[in-house]
């Protein structure tokens, strides 16, 4: 379901694994941003980070799997926008 999900993917083989550390990549930007690391990294803080809202029940593990999901994807999105702004720019 992943994969037809997201079939962007499957072309860098990211899912050979068989989990996704979304934790670490929030880390990651979160760095990369300049912002601090320190404190606490709850699913719910990196959803913040991307102007969403946990939804739901906390500590449902399946509403937890959602939340984390729409997590990735709101990550993927932003890092695919990325890109697409890189190779336009390198284009000129």
């Amino acid at each position: 379901l992943l994969r037809e999900q997201l079939p962007k993917l499957d072309k860098l083989n990211f899912l050979s694994r068989r989990f996704i550390d979304v934790k670490s990549m929030c880390m990651l930007e979160r760095v990369y941003e300049g912002r601090a690391i320190s404190g606490k990294m709850s699913l719910r803080s990196g959803l913040s980070m991307y102007d969403m809202h946990f939804e739901g029940a906390a500590h449902d593990s399946s509403v937890d799997a959602y939340n984390t999901m729409r997590l990735f994807r709101a990550v993927v999105d932003k890092n695919i926008k990325k890109h697409q702004l890189i190779t336009q720019l390198a284009g000129l």
